[in-house]
């Protein structure tokens, strides 16, 4: 609940999918899903690879920051599972719940140890799926992130692991999504010489505890709309060098401090020129 007309907070995934709650999708406010491989599953993937690559180096403090959120708090179920509506993030949120399921599932086929697998595949569990305890018998509260009518079957199908139907695939993102991560994690966890279940552990704990997001949660009393139109039409798109700086300022955040000095004069001096580096 939110006690303040907007609050900002830090999650881990975790403290956004552990609870029983769903996130809904106000079909006033958004558009389906349209996320792509090239552009939004290839780069998530590349990110919590990465991040549970350092969890087996030891590095268990990194952190990887997802981005941020809009949220405002809708109601509590009869059976307690709370209900918020998302203002804006919401193909981040349907894409985390296809990327935990395929993680779930892949570890599931990975690792053949019952004893091993099993504590993974819980934890993983309760961040895809609301427990019936909580949900009175209604299917719909289930799901963490209840997508727009239009999306339904096909989110349905991809959480439960169902591929295309029919001939044409047009208008399935989230089902060849959830594909394109079975096969990303499946590979990354058999990779040659590795060690299958701490990989897995890995991923788990990655998913669970290093990736965050930034929530602002309004209150009922503010404004949906308004705050739509505010994130996503009053503002200047960001430009391909804005990225590139930075993408090449996280590159050297573990660089020497004479590196980093140079990195940011060379920046500051490409910022200085306004020349075609800063065109659209």
């Amino acid at each position: 609940m939110v006690t303040k007309a907007i609050e900002a907070r830090e999650n881990t995934l975790m403290r956004l999918f552990q609870r029983p709650i769903r996130y809904d999708i106000p079909p006033d406010l958004q558009r389906p899903y349209v996320w792509r491989k090239d552009e939004q599953w290839e780069p998530l993937w590349r990110d919590v690879k990465y991040t549970a690559e350092q969890w087996l180096e030891g590095n268990d403090r990194y952190e990887h920051f997802l981005g941020a959120a809009v949220l405002q708090f809708q109601k509590t179920s009869s059976g307690g599972v709370e209900q918020w509506a998302i203002i804006d993030g919401h193909q981040r949120f349907t894409t985390l719940q296809l990327l935990l399921a395929s993680a779930r599932d892949a570890i599931t086929e990975a690792v053949p140890n019952d004893d091993e697998r099993t504590p993974i595949i819980t934890r993983i569990t309760t961040l895809t799926k609301n427990g019936s305890e909580w949900t009175n018998n209604d299917a719909e509260l289930e799901y963490k992130v209840w997508p727009l009518s239009a999306d339904r079957d096909q989110f349905r199908a991809a959480m439960a692991g169902i591929g295309p139907s029919g001939e044409s695939d047009t208008g399935q993102e989230m089902i060849k999504a959830r594909q394109h991560f079975n096969h990303q994690i499946r590979d990354w966890l058999g990779e040659l010489g590795s060690n299958v279940v701490k990989r897995a552990q890995a991923l788990d704990y990655a998913l669970r505890e290093m990736l965050t997001i930034v929530t602002i949660d309004v209150g009922l009393g503010v404004d949906p709309n308004t705050i739509f139109e505010t994130l996503n039409a009053r503002g200047t798109q960001l430009l391909e060098w804005d990225i590139t700086k930075s993408k090449v300022m996280r590159a050297t955040r573990e660089s020497s401090t004479a590196l980093r000095d140079s990195v940011t004069k060379t920046v500051q001096a490409v910022e200085e020129r306004g020349d075609w580096w800063r065109e659209e």
